[in-house]
């Protein structure tokens, strides 16, 4: 408790965005139900990939060839010496088969949230998760491949180290065991870094269509660049996911109780209490997985975003609570802007370093859609808030004219503003006020 705390004050700062993260993963989520039966799709391979691999297993066990006395006549069957190292072969393949399974769950759920981050009209994304399967088929097995091929090599290889280790017990010094198991531990920590950086790499995969090694590489740039920001989501994220995990439990447990409470043929509660939590929590991370994932998906995409574009001549994609924070992080911008007498306050000038509102023209060209968010961000105006163009007004009806920057509407009580440039130390705006 007292670690989460200092993580909690260390990263303080990064809370907001871990937040917003979670606001998108849920719109996602929203606007894709079907996202919601992905687990079961991948529960259901997984189960079936279990149950063949498992079969042939069996036979390869089993599997031995008969072997003729010639002094007593009689048959006795023997092992081929080539089983001994083809079940291991074999147990290893069945790994990679599992992880290859679990990385295309992560390209498809990746695919299909990028798709709806980086659309402009979110309500004219058509079967994103369709498509995102389509593209994995047809373009992106051959990386989901390789890359569960690394994941099953590194953990091969930890399982291999471990078994020399066990092996050596009580044969060696003790310099030989402590190195044995820091080389083990190192590994451990190796394992889970390609894990991560591999999950990182998917998403890559999904959004930009390179291969693996390429989107590894722009993940590893993407983490390292990061740092800060991942830490926060693996801290407090990871934290909040696991509570999300936890409330079911309690849930079964408060219910279990109360229905065994009165049951006197039943001698020994916890049993079924205990298969009924176990079965609660693979659910749980199950589906809590799919949030988790999203949320990992749109903080890609929203690095991608703050890269590739430039929020001027390239808009942004990324939603107005996340420009907030992005613009929120610059400390040294110091923005100033007039305000006039329709506003409730009477304050004529303000000075405003850290709250900021954003209004993204470019998520809908319906010039009247646009208004109305317009004005609902107009509403939410705080006395100390002020209100920011993030990009010139384009592509939001006629009457804008270019030259000056005027939008014209014959709607009452809409205003708006254009700012010159974000990169000096003060920005001024400059108000127009419509006409009706």
């Amino acid at each position: 408790m007292i670690i989460i705390l200092l993580i909690l004050l260390i990263m303080r700062k990064r809370i907001g965005l871990v937040v917003e993260l979670f606001k998108e993963a849920g719109k996602a989520i929203k606007d894709m139900p079907l996202l919601i039966f992905q687990p079961i799709w991948t529960f259901v391979c997984l189960v079936l990939e279990l149950v063949c691999l498992v079969f042939f297993f069996s036979y390869i066990l089993t599997s031995e060839h008969p072997v003729v006395n010639n002094s007593t006549g009689f048959v006795s069957f023997e092992k081929h010496e080539i089983l001994k190292y083809l079940k291991w072969y074999y147990l290893l393949g069945s790994i990679w088969i599992l992880q290859f399974t679990l990385a295309c769950d992560t390209i498809v759920i990746s695919g299909a949230v990028s798709q709806w981050y980086f659309s402009r009209d979110k309500s004219l994304v058509r079967y994103p998760i369709i498509r995102s399967l389509r593209m994995l088929l047809r373009y992106h097995l051959g990386s989901a491949a390789f890359g569960s091929l690394i994941i099953t090599i590194v953990f091969a290889f930890r399982v291999f180290v471990n078994f020399i280790h066990n092996r050596l017990k009580n044969k060696t010094g003790s310099i030989v065991e402590f190195f044995l198991k820091c080389f083990g531990c190192c590994l451990w920590c190796f394992e889970k870094f390609i894990s991560f950086l591999n999950s990182n790499a998917y998403v890559e995969i999904a959004i930009t269509g390179y291969g693996f090694c390429h989107s590894a590489r722009r993940a590893f740039k993407i983490v390292v660049g990061n740092a800060l920001r991942l830490a926060a989501i693996n801290s407090v994220g990871s934290f909040t996911l696991f509570l999300g995990k936890l409330a079911p439990l309690s849930v079964v447990i408060v219910l279990g109780l109360k229905l065994l409470a009165n049951r006197g043929d039943i001698f020994y509660p916890w049993f079924p209490i205990t298969i009924s939590c176990i079965a609660a929590f693979i659910i749980a991370s199950c589906f809590m997985g799919i949030y988790e994932k999203c949320i990992d998906t749109i903080f890609i995409c929203f690095c991608e975003d703050h890269e590739l574009n430039d929020g001027e001549l390239k808009p942004y994609f990324m939603s107005l609570g996340l420009m907030i924070l992005k613009r929120s992080e610059n400390k040294s911008c110091k923005f100033e802007f007039n305000i006039s007498k329709h506003f409730k306050h009477n304050a004529s000038r303000l000075f405003v370093k850290d709250t900021i509102f954003l209004l993204h023209p470019f998520c809908c060209e319906d010039k009247t859609v646009f208004l109305a968010r317009l004005e609902k961000n107009l509403s939410s105006l705080s006395k100390h808030s002020t209100l920011i163009f993030q990009t010139v007004l384009t592509n939001v009806g006629d009457g804008y004219n270019p030259s000056n920057g005027v939008f014209t509407s014959k709607r009452k009580g809409a205003y708006f503003f254009s700012w010159t440039s974000l990169t000096k130390t003060e920005t001024y705006f400059k108000q127009y006020s419509t006409e009706w």
